[in-house]
């Protein structure tokens, strides 16, 4: 467990590096993108992009930071992160010959398999607060305010729809002995879904519509999630981590 804690600890680390690397440039080109937002939204070359940049031209600030930190970053790199942390967790242990050692631990399976998935879920979910954190002082670099409690909300809301994701791939890992076909399940699936996104009729069959600008406009200014989305959501990540909890319980070495 101390080993599986340290590799937490490291990805953890790694991950909140990585989007803290693309959050500082971001917020700090905002007075400069913001002269630009008439030009590009002229220039957008599909009617999503058009939107997008429409509601960050009504809401400043916010609609910039939420769509640099949480849609464009945290949702797509946090895809990529979920389907690496899902992937491993049992399958891999399969893959390598090693399911036998892990199963003759004097812990209950339940137990055993409940503690894989907390970790990768602070894995991944961790660094999405880590990094939300520091918007308040890099905004306020270049004349700006952003408050940190909204900014919270939003920050949970991007948890709990990447949890979904990793908690399906983590029930692909139970029933799986190829990690990297799981990977790519997910991966797959999550562009797929993103390419939906970007089709104009057919956006809206698309669950990044739950991860997209006016969401997260909406959970920093109401300062509360929608129970239409959060809801489903944690349904998700609770039905897939028990129907992991089934097919772990009768896994075979």
């Amino acid at each position: 467990m101390r080993r599986e804690l340290k590799l937490t600890l490291g990805a953890t680390l790694a991950i909140t590096f990585v989007i803290e690397l693309l959050l500082v440039p971001a917020i700090l080109f905002w007075p400069r993108f913001e002269d630009k937002i008439e030009l590009l939204s002229a220039m957008a070359p599909l009617q999503v992009l058009k939107d997008q940049l429409g509601y960050i031209e009504q809401t400043g600030v916010v609609g910039y930071t939420v769509a640099q930190h949480f849609f464009k970053v945290c949702s797509t790199l946090g895809v990529l992160a979920a389907a690496l942390l899902s992937a491993p967790a049992v399958a891999g242990h399969a893959l390598r010959g090693t399911l036998e050692l892990c199963l003759a631990r004097p812990l209950s399976r339940r137990r055993m398999l409940f503690e894989r998935w907390l970790l990768g879920a602070f894995a991944l979910c961790a660094p999405i607060f880590l990094s939300t954190a520091t918007i308040p002082p890099l905004v306020a670099r270049i004349d700006e305010t952003l408050e940190q409690a909204p900014l919270a909300w939003c920050a949970l809301h991007q948890s709990l729809f990447l949890l979904a994701i990793y908690s399906l791939g983590f029930l692909g890992s139970c029933l799986s002995r190829n990690p990297w076909l799981v990977a790519g399940a997910v991966l797959f699936g999550g562009l797929l879904q993103f390419a939906l996104y970007m089709i104009e009729t057919a956006t809206h069959w698309s669950l990044f519509r739950l991860s997209d600008v006016p969401t997260y406009i909406d959970v920093y200014q109401q300062r509360a999630l929608d129970p239409q989305q959060w809801i489903p959501l944690a349904a998700t990540s609770a039905v897939a981590l028990g129907c992991s909890f089934v097919a772990f319980a009768r896994r075979v070495p």
